[in-house]
């Protein structure tokens, strides 16, 4: 190369700078002058490159050097070698010259000589060439990609934003730190900004008049300037750093603006949507610079166009997704450049890659947002500025109208993917209409239609779907168009009033201005909803015109200013509006229209005025009582949905709840009620897909409940906070079922622990409870079950208060308010504390008091109350207070059995005494009072027939007996009880005194302390180990005490009623009194848990009881039997039969009762299924929900069992296809399809294939065989194995083939097989033995076709067998008439026919397989 001293001609150069880029590209590439750079140490490095710096500092053309030139060429091919100070150096002295040799250039550009600017050509083209290559090497080797901590680093002091020197000095330091002599030390991506810098500076040469020659233009735009750009766009980590994101954008903008270089980038962002992730959302920022600041809009239409034209797979998972980010950023950016190239993007909404129909969906809702909100603006301005304003921006945005009907058609397109079959899809389109709903424009019409099909996805089986669509349901109530009249509540009963009121008011006011045909009109607008034809054409326009008008009109008198451009929308329009409506809807009414026009001619401005409002506000009033609608209609599913197992569901929905209460939806608050059966959830905190944590459900539920009812309010003050969580408090039971009650219990519970709940609020609750004044019976009822609630968790809440207790629930309101006094006793026993006793631990923490103690007095005398005291209902409420009276007595009593003997002996002589029998037999006025009275309450059989007949032998009251045998009965079952408490007492005693025996002994040998007490530990082990056999006498005593001693002992009061019981039970007809009746028979259902003798005695009486008429009675009997199974199991295993008769009984809460009973005890082990599960398994299929619901329970917990289902399927399918517990064939279909879910092994599959096959050969009814050939479909056919136990059970079912059902069974069970064989083969083809897997597929393959040929032939032997089966039973049917013959010889002709034919039939199928 020879040696050039200044800048040459352009022309006459032999420089080409495309040759020397190409070159480049080549290995090795030769330098002439090339210095070794590798041998050289740091200082002789940069004191080489000194030389260079001096020369081009003094001058930049002495690039042209050979020796400068290719010196710097040296350093930049042994980049790798050089340390970061000679890194430094170098990059200033390219960029120092560059940007001299630029500045020279421009001066150049204003002067007379037209050559002069071309003549630096050379030169820049020699310092881009170097400038490229220093980004090209940089890039490859330098910190940049060294680790990721530097390169952290590095981007830190980037963003820092100092340039020049100091970010220079920096990164020299950093170097000298890392201790490296290197490249790879140099912070390269401190200088990254600085280099962009120059090269957009060196975008801004005027390239058309520095280069004639166009290849020479782009070798220095394209080659040295905007592949330098596109080079480190690659990098994600530099499109986080602003700076170096803007240099990039810019540079690649002016090369595409100034120098043509519009198809280059094209393609580059293509390449860069395609293979880099990263790249989707920066490039729609790089075409929306290019659009924004530098007003090239062209280029993004051609990128928009060129992915519209694209196709993806929907195997394609990579770029899908890249051009969908693309597309919704362009749309956020440049939503008008979008919405121009719609219609050709709109085609990937029928795209095979979902990724892509989400993008679109996300696309489309950001244009509705674009042209929703241009809209507002547009009518600001037209309303400030005039009709020209509007004209000028309609030219470019296009008219209102066009505007709403684009609208209108995204809308459409977004409520057509509601049906898309991909879960993604759906779920992405309820995000995108949540978004659209914040908008100011309401979309009324839009909104129904979204409010319908979000209804109908909240049973979508896709819980993403559901979430997100209980989550919009919440957005629609938040953002409801229906506040500006009456603010936002949307109670029904209150928006039907007001539609009710002015709608009166509209008839009154068009009646005295005698309008014609406006009652036709009004009663068209009221049916719309019904008329669909009409509401396609017509409803669109009132939407646009009535509503928006309503909602502007109403805007001007009560909105605030923010709201100004509806107003001004509204103003602008009022004139057409006002007779707009009323011609359309003389033309809906079909009234004569010259007629309505010379009435409103005739109308003062003030009535039209008055009218058109009165109308609209009706049209107000429709719309939201339909909106109303339409959310009620979604309470049933949304309360279904908070028991999901889904858990982001759940919350969703507790949400929806709390949102719909305070709007006031009727609905909401049995939502909010059911709500609280969640506190027995498991709290567990859970993480999103998107890394947000939701709450636990217990936390959200205590959230919900105290937002809604226990928290205090802002704007009231204490006293009156205090009072409004008292009552919210109380209000919770009233009306609450028992699982309400114990679920709340456990949510106060936990506020109680949580200290959630405020010391006044319990003050307050007393105070209520102990009002001396009258106040409802509600709310001190409510008041006490609160208080016993709280004292669960802190039982000083009630043993502080114990005298009020006694004062009130136990004094003279307690005995006219019977359940008072029930929770008053129940709110005693939380005395007694909650703490769960551990089984088999000795220690015993309850409280207990003497006798004495007046407690026990005022308990005495609720168990005693007479049926004098009770009245009305007060009778049959005083069984529960009793029961939980004992219950008290024996938890909080030091002596519970000597006061329960005392009661029981009180109330015998009472029922059994002289003076009640003299009584009883004297019909006074009073006894016949207080028999009306028991029975009007209880409907005693035997009220009539006491008073009508004079000789009815009257012994006694009724409700005096009933009471004793109830007291008598739980006496029994709470003494039980006691006895294992006495057994653990004297336990505790025994095993302390044993302790202290071993602690004297040890000390009296003079032991020290700490052998003391090892030696006792010692002893206490050994006397645990003997001591066991003690014990073991001590429970035998116990458990002989409860065996003979209770029921059966001289000195026991009990014995004396086991057989007055037994007597009352067996004797209907002497005791036809029905509360003496069931409460005969829990007495004697309780005895019988108590001595294994009295039950082994009574059980056939109880059994006999199961056919009882009082549905009562039988349900009790069915509980009691349950309780014998775990006491005396061997009893009840012999009449299990009598315990499933209950799953058939025609009463409800038998059937449920017995249910639940039997879970128990078969999930428990505690009796043996013997064939009966196909009772069980019919529940299934139970028209009551709660019963099916058990029943899928039951199934589900004994599919966790070891082979249970398995073990039992064929008796069951055997129980429901025949005989007399036979179920139709719909329900066996869906018992059995939810039955063999549970068979999911593919060893127990195979043999349920060949047994199901071998029953075939016993089938003799065709039901029979359509039954088995159904469960044999629902069988998975994974392994080869079950195949071929079925190919192998062929001679058992070949002669069934012609009955089309049993067929088409048989052609599910190939295709289902076929199908595994494919996915099977696919899995394995891509293992390491993919060829002996695809040999092994297709000889599988083969076996199936075989097989499915054999069934063909099969059936199509069948069914010429039938009809000729069928011919010769017409033959000789007519035979049979013709000769007379009798219907017996006819019969067994036919018999032998069909007899034969099947055995033939038979025979040919087996031989020709």
């Amino acid at each position: 190369m020879t040696t050039l001293d200044g800048a040459g001609d352009a022309s006459g150069s032999s420089y080409t700078l495309a040759d020397e880029i190409l070159l480049l590209q080549d290995e090795p590439y030769i330098i002439p002058q090339e210095v070794a750079v590798d041998d050289m140490n740091p200082s002789e490095q940069i004191s080489t490159l000194d030389t260079a710096i001096d020369a081009i500092t003094s001058s930049p053309d002495n690039v042209s050097n050979p020796e400068i030139y290719d010196l710097i060429r040296s350093y930049l091919k042994h980049f790798p070698n050089l340390c970061p100070n000679a890194c430094n150096k170098l990059l200033d002295v390219i960029a120092s010259g560059m940007s001299n040799a630029l500045d020279e250039a421009q001066r150049e550009l204003d002067g007379e000589d037209p050559n002069a600017y071309a003549s630096h050509a050379e030169t820049l083209e020699r310092f881009a060439f170097l400038l490229q290559w220093l980004v090209s090497v940089a890039e490859k080797h330098s910190g940049a990609r060294s680790d990721n901590a530097s390169s952290a680093a590095a981007i830190t002091a980037a963003r820092g934003g100092r340039r020049g020197t100091g970010s220079k000095s920096a990164a020299a330091a950093a170097a000298a730190k890392s201790g490296s002599g290197k490249a790879d030390a140099w912070a390269w991506s401190n200088s990254i900004p600085a280099v962009l810098a120059l090269m957009s500076k060196a975008a801004r040469v005027r390239s058309e008049r520095m280069w004639t020659v166009s290849a020479a233009r782009d070798a220095f735009v394209s080659g040295c300037l905007l592949r330098p750009a596109l080079l480190l766009q690659e990098n994600e980590s530099y499109l986080k750093v602003q700076p170096i994101k803007l240099g990039i954008f810019k540079v690649i903008c002016q090369a595409v603006k100034a120098h043509g270089q519009a198809f280059s980038a094209q393609t580059s962002i293509m390449q860069s949507l395609q293979y880099y992730e990263h790249l989707a959302e920066p490039m729609a920022e790089l075409l929306a610079v290019m659009r924004l600041e530098f007003d090239y809009e062209r280029l993004g239409e051609e990128v928009l166009r060129e992915v519209a034209a694209k196709s993806f797979g929907a195997m394609d998972t990579k770029s899908p997704r890249s051009f969908g980010r693309f597309l919704v950023r362009m749309a956020e950016l440049s939503p008008r450049s979008v919405l121009k190239q719609i219609s050709l993007l709109q085609k990937h909404l029928d795209s095979e890659s979902y990724p892509m129909r989400n993008a679109l969906i996300e696309t489309l809702g950001l244009l509705i947002k674009e042209l929703a909100l241009t809209d507002d603006s547009l009518n600001a301005d037209g309303a400030a500025n005039g009709a020209g304003t509007d004209e000028g921006a309609d030219e470019n945005r296009g008219t209102a109208e066009a505007r709403k009907k684009q609208i209108e058609t995204f809308f459409d397109l977004l409520i057509e993917r509601f049906l898309d079959l991909n879960s993604y899809v759906r779920s992405k389109l309820i995000t995108v209409c949540a978004r659209l709903l914040d908008l100011p424009t309401k979309f009324p019409k839009q909104r129904t239609e979204i409010t319908n099909m979000v209804i109908r996805h909240l049973e979508d089986k896709s819980s993403g779907v559901r979430k997100n669509a209980i989550a919009l349901l919440t957005k629609l109530i938040l953002t409801h168009p229906f506040g500006m009249l009456h603010g936002g509540e949307l109670s029904l009963q209150e928006w039907q009033a007001r539609f009710d009121l002015v709608s009166k008011e509209l008839e009154e006011t068009e009646g005295s201005l005698n309008l014609p045909g406006e009652d036709t009109v009004d009663q068209d607008a009221d049916s719309e909803d019904e008329d669909e034809d009409e509401e396609e054409d017509d409803d669109e326009d009132m939407d646009e015109d009535g509503d928006e008008t309503v909602t502007n009109d109403d805007e001007d008198e009560e909105e605030d200013d923010e709201d100004a451009p509806p107003r001004r929308k509204s103003a602008s329009k009022s004139k057409s509006k006002s007779t707009k409506p009323k011609a359309k809807k003389g033309r809906r009414s079909g009234v004569d229209m010259q007629a309505l026009a010379a009435a409103q001619a005739e109308m003062e401005p003030v009535d039209a005025e008055k009218v058109m409002r009165l109308r609209l506000t009706k049209r107000y009033y429709t719309d939201a009582i339909a909106f109303i609608t339409q959310i009620e209609t979604a309470m049933p599913n949304l309360t279904l949905l908070l028991a999901s197992t889904n858990k982001a569901e759940v919350l969703e929905s507790m949400e929806f709840f709390r949102v719909a209460y305070e709007y006031k939806l009727s609905g909401a608050a049995a939502g909010v009620r059911k709500m609280v059966h969640l506190i027995w959830t498991k709290d567990n905190a859970l993480v999103m897909e998107d890394g947000s944590q939701l709450k636990g459900v217990r936390s959200r539920l205590i959230e919900v409940y105290r937002a809604l009812y226990f928290d205090a309010r802002a704007d009231m003050n204490a006293k009156d906070n205090v009072a409004r969580i008292a009552k919210n408090m109380i209000e919770r039971t009233f009306g609450a079922t028992l699982a309400e009650l114990t679920s709340l219990e456990e949510m106060l519970k936990t506020m109680q622990i949580e200290n959630l709940v405020h010391p006044e609020v319990v003050n307050k609750l007393w105070a209520v409870y102990s009002a001396p004044r009258a106040i409802s019976a509600a709310q001190r009822r409510g008041a006490i079950i609160v208080l016993g609630m709280l004292a669960t968790a802190r039982r000083e809440i009630i043993s502080e208060q114990i005298d009020v207790l006694l004062r009130v629930g136990l004094g003279p309101l307690g005995a006219r308010d019977v359940v008072l006094a029930k929770y008053t006793c129940v709110a005693l026993q939380r005395l007694g504390g909650s703490v769960k006793k551990v089984k088999g631990a000795l220690s015993d923490e309850s409280v207990r008091y003497p006798m004495s103690h007046p407690l026990f007095g005022r308990l005495r005398a609720a168990i005693q109350m007479s049926g004098d005291v009770l009245k009305g209902e007060s009778k049959a409420e005083w069984f529960s207070l009793a029961e939980n009276a004992i219950n008290t007595v024996y938890l909080l009593g030091e002596q519970p059995d000597a006061m329960c003997t005392e009661i029981i002996c009180s109330m015998t002589s009472r029922v059994f005494g002289g003076k009640p029998a003299v009584r009883a037999a004297s019909p006074s006025s009073a006894m016949d009072e207080d028999r009306d009275d028991a029975g009007s309450d209880v409907s005693m059989a035997d009220a009539r027939e006491s008073l009508s007949g004079a000789d009815a032998p009257v012994t006694g009251d009724a409700f005096q007996l009933a009471q004793l045998l109830f007291v008598v009965g739980h006496v029994a079952l709470k003494h039980i009880v006691y006895l294992e408490l006495v057994e653990r007492e004297y336990k505790r005693r025994k095993t302390e005194a044993d302790k202290e025996k071993a602690v004297a002994k040890a000390v009296s040998e003079g032991k020290a302390s700490k052998a003391a007490a090892a030696a006792a530990a010692a002893a206490v082990e050994e006397l645990d180990q003997v001591a066991g056999n003690a014990e073991d006498e001590i429970g035998e005593v116990i458990a002989s005490v409860r065996e003979k001693e209770l029921l059966y002992g001289n000195r026991s009061v009990l014995a004396m009623f086991g057989p007055i019981v037994t007597h009352v039970c067996s004797s209907p007809k002497s005791y036809p009194n029905e509360l003496v009746r069931r409460a005969a028979v829990l007495t004697l259902c309780k005895f019988m848990c108590v001595s294994s003798t009295f039950c082994e005695a009574n059980l056939a009486l109880l059994l006999l009881l199961t056919k009882s008429k009082d549905a009562v009675i039988r349900s009790n009997v069915v509980i009691a039997l349950g309780d014998i199974a775990v006491c005396f199991g061997s009893l009840v295993d012999e009449n299990s039969d009598r315990l499933y008769a209950g799953l058939g009984d025609p009463d409800l809460s038998v059937k449920k009762h017995t249910l639940m009973v039997l879970t128990h005890l078969i999930l428990n082990g505690m009796i043996k299924v013997k064939g009966q599960l196909g009772e069980m398994a019919k529940c299934l299929e139970d028209p009551e929900p709660r019963v099916s619901d058990l029943a899928k329970l039951f199934f589900s917990e004994l599919a966790t069992k070891e082979n249970a289902v398995y073990n039992n399927l064929p008796d069951i399918i055997s129980h429901l296809s025949i005989g007399k517990h036979a179920v139709d064939e719909e329900t066996f279909a869906r018992t059995m399809k939810f039955i063999f879910t549970f068979i999911d092994k593919e060893k127990q599959a195979e043999n349920v294939v060949e047994k199901l096959c071998q029953r075939f050969r016993m089938a003799s009814e065709e039901r029979q065989w359509r039954d088995i050939a159904f469960c044999l479909s629902l069988l998975p056919y994974k392994s080869e194995r079950s195949i071929k136990k079925l190919i192998d059970g062929l001679p058992f079912y070949q002669d069934k083939l012609f009955q089309p059902e049993v067929y088409k069974r048989f052609q599910e069970i190939l295709a289902k097989a076929r199908a595994n064989k494919t996915a099977g083969g696919a899995g394995a083809g891509r293992g390491a033995g993919g060829a002996a897997a695809g040999g092994a597929a297709g000889e599988g393959a083969g076996d199936l076709r075989e097989f499915e040929e054999i069934l063909a032939q099969a059936a199509a032997k069948g069914e010429q067998d039938e009809a000729l089966e069928g011919a010769a039973q017409a033959k000789v049917a007519k035979l049979t008439r013709g000769k007379g013959r009798g219907k017996t010889s006819s019969a067994a002709a036919t018999g032998a026919a069909k007899r034969a034919t099947r055995a033939s039939r038979r025979i040919s199928v087996a031989s020709e397989a």
